[in-house]
């Protein structure tokens, strides 16, 4: 038990709750780790009031009240997830990633103190011998040959129930020597961090914009064969080490969050089979409507539609058929080109228009002019329009509405 003997004028509220000083702002910035204001576990709070009448102490009172300062240490809310990277369900060539969660709560990974207890590891689901949901009392019951560590390697104050569902996943022991965080790396594999939200939607910009993350020590598994399907899971690592005892063929994780990715490798192709594969993958269409610069490809509209158009990025090294029947146009709708021969769109220069829009709306101070010009055109239109009402006397407004009522008849 800890214990604080804290005067009565003590402002508690701050004291439990906590200030982050010493970080000045900045648009991005990693920090090593921010503790929180009070670690986990039990305290005791003792107040002590003195009543004095001419400088001697008449009467003196007493009180405690225990605290409990809690996490949940074998589940996660969703609300607690900011992001993760990749993506659920994203395809790719992730070969070359560290996968990586971001926790709303910037203390979470020290709440228990110095050493975080959070890792995130990366499972094939061929390294994967079972999973299933079982009560959080139900973890330190027994089971032949595999590993869970023992109650006592876990805080004595969490904020799970007993009866609460736990997710876990079994890994053989081979499994788990291969690809578990070593003891002296989980302390690198998180950090927390603060970003400027000002520029984000609503939703997010209310926030303060300071998070932790817990990053893996796994390469998302790739081959370039075929896709390889993998599971990252954020797990509590309390009594984990880096081996287990003799005789355990399994080990059971605890995931409090957990996430699907594909990936197919690139690497080990040779250089002409992937040019290849960039000719191959561009359609006879495109080829010829744009000069041997297009490519027909996938293409999703707004209300949700999957088509096909054609696109040209600016970056080939090929000449684009030169395009004349350009329009004025103040939406990126308004630049698509419809091909009457082939029936399916061009979205090259609306997909410029697009890009430069963001790029221009990246820029504060950019944007801000280009607003500040179209207030003045409108206000100037506005003014012209008031001139001119000024230049026409009322016999020409009721004669001209005269002419209207009579057309209408």
């Amino acid at each position: 038990m800890k214990t604080f003997c804290v005067p009565i004028c003590v402002d508690l509220w701050g004291f439990i709750m906590g200030r982050t000083t010493g970080i000045d702002d900045a648009e991005f910035k990693l920090i090593d780790k921010i503790a929180p204001p009070v670690t986990a576990g039990k305290y005791t709070f003792h107040a002590r009031q003195e009543v004095s009448q001419k400088g001697a102490v008449v009467a003196e009172y007493q009180a405690a009240q225990d605290y409990l300062v809690a996490r949940r240490i074998f589940s996660l809310g969703a609300d607690d997830i900011f992001g993760e990277y990749p993506l659920n369900g994203a395809a790719g060539d992730f070969a070359e990633t560290l996968p990586f969660i971001t926790l709303k709560d910037r203390s979470l990974p020290w709440a228990y103190g110095d050493m975080p207890f959070l890792a995130l590891i990366v499972l094939k689901k061929s390294e994967i011998v079972g999973k299933s949901q079982v009560a959080a009392r139900e973890l330190f019951a027994p089971v032949a040959e595999t590993y869970f560590p023992e109650r006592k390697a876990f805080p004595a104050v969490y904020f799970d129930d007993e009866e609460d569902k736990c997710s876990v996943v079994d890994i053989t022991a081979d499994t788990y020597r291969e690809i578990f965080p070593k003891t002296a790396d989980i302390a690198l594999l998180s950090h927390a961090k603060f970003a400027d939200l000002s520029k984000s939607p609503d939703e997010v910009c209310a926030r303060d914009g300071y998070f932790s993350v817990v990053i893996a020590n796994r390469f998302v598994p790739s081959n370039s064969d075929e896709e390889t399907v993998s599971e990252c899971h954020l797990i509590n690592a309390f009594g984990y080490g880096d081996d287990v005892p003799a005789g355990v063929r399994k080990v059971r994780l605890v995931s409090l969050h957990q996430w699907s990715v594909r990936s197919k490798s690139a690497e080990g192709r040779p250089f002409t089979e992937l040019i290849a594969g960039l000719a191959a993958d561009s359609s006879a269409i495109g080829h010829q409507k744009a000069g041997g610069a297009a490519t027909v490809k996938p293409h999703y509209t707004r209300t949700g539609e999957m088509t096909y158009s054609m696109y040209r990025s600016p970056c080939v090294p090929y000449r684009g058929a030169a395009i004349t029947e350009l329009k004025k146009a103040h939406t990126a709708d308004g630049r698509l080109i419809y091909d009457k021969e082939t029936g399916i769109f061009d979205v090259s220069y609306a997909a410029a228009f697009q890009l430069g829009r963001l790029i221009t709306l990246n820029r504060p101070e950019i944007a801000a002019k280009i607003l500040a010009h179209r207030n003045d055109v409108k206000m100037s239109a506005h003014n012209i329009a008031l001139r001119v009402l000024e230049d026409v006397d009322a016999e020409q407004i009721g004669a001209a509405l005269l002419n209207l009522e009579q057309d209408k008849h």
